[in-house]
């Protein structure tokens, strides 16, 4: 009876091991390779990518995906200025990118987004795009734009030159640059410089150009005499700073040609151009206009009639 019962509990055990075998799946097999999903490969490549500080790799922020401008430039101007602060260059090169390549770009926007594309392209350490876009960014820029000193000293810190850099956007065979100021727009270059305007804006002009051709741009402030004679003079040629501000030095005018006798000619309107010579000046000698150019440090005439 004993042996009954122990063969009987013997038997229960085995069919309760065996049970057991059977209830425990065996692991699936293992694939033919240990890579991670194309899908998961792609997703971490996307997140890496996107981490926004490869200057070299220009795509959008993710709160940027969406973003619509309205201001012409401006909304991914601000983006891309407040990317490059973060160190987001990746970003911030999309966001300029995005920028550049609107229909209508507003034209005091497009020079700031310049300077930023010029700024991610240094930090990429390609000084040759980098140069293009701050010379650009210059070569919009007016003589009293205060944010030329900045540009100049990153063009020359990329081995550019603020000349080189008006060659290249005005063409190496363009005239010089002659521009002209009137009215308030004289007392606020005068500012600069702490140099008083003169009491009659109406009979005053302002030139900034090279007039004595020697590679460096100056301000010229004219008066024409409201009685008399109402000839037209030079009153002072003021330097002007690399960044196009008005210095109060003063570069002296030779005693020679109209201005042998000083002061006492007639300054024709206008009185500088910009000619295949150079920058040249027109004076009035009677019934002729007599067009001089000072170059070397003296003045000759070209010709008159």
């Amino acid at each position: 009876m004993v042996r009954l019962e122990v063969a009987g509990a013997l038997m229960m055990a085995l069919t309760a091991l065996v049970a057991c075998s059977r209830d425990k799946e065996s692991p699936p097999a293992p694939t033919s390779s240990g890579a991670a999903s194309p899908t998961a490969v792609a997703s971490a490549s996307t997140a890496a990518s996107n981490d926004g500080t490869d200057p070299k790799a220009p795509v959008l922020s993710p709160d940027d995906t969406s973003f619509v401008d309205t201001r012409k430039g401006g909304g991914w101007g601000d983006r891309c200025f407040t990317e490059i602060k973060q160190g987001k260059w990746g970003w911030a090169h999309a966001a300029c990118d995005r920028a550049l390549a609107l229909p209508d770009v507003d034209a005091k926007v497009r020079p700031l987004i310049l300077y930023n594309e010029g700024l991610i392209a240094k930090h990429a350490g390609d000084n040759t795009a980098a140069r293009s876009y701050f010379g650009q960014s210059l070569s919009l820029r007016s003589p009293t734009d205060p944010g030329r000193s900045e540009v100049e000293k990153e063009l020359t810190s990329v081995g550019g030159t603020p000349t080189a850099a008006a060659a290249a956007h005005y063409g190496v065979n363009a005239a010089p640059i002659v521009e002209t100021f009137t009215g308030k727009g004289i007392e606020e270059v005068l500012s600069t410089a702490n140099v008083q305007a003169p009491s009659n804006l109406a009979f005053a002009t302002l030139y900034h150009a090279d007039i004595n051709n020697d590679g460096w741009m100056k301000f010229i402030l004219c008066e024409t005499n409201p009685t008399g004679l109402h000839n037209t003079y030079i009153l002072a040629i003021y330097n002007s700073a690399p960044s196009g501000l008005m210095l109060s030095s003063e570069t002296p005018i030779p005693r020679e040609g109209p201005f042998v006798e000083g002061n006492v000619y007639d300054a024709a309107s206008p009185l500088l151009r910009a000619d295949p010579e150079g920058v040249t000046m027109t004076f009035l000698e009677g019934k002729q206009r007599a067009r001089y150019l000072w170059k070397g440090g003296h003045i000759r005439l070209l010709d008159r009639g």
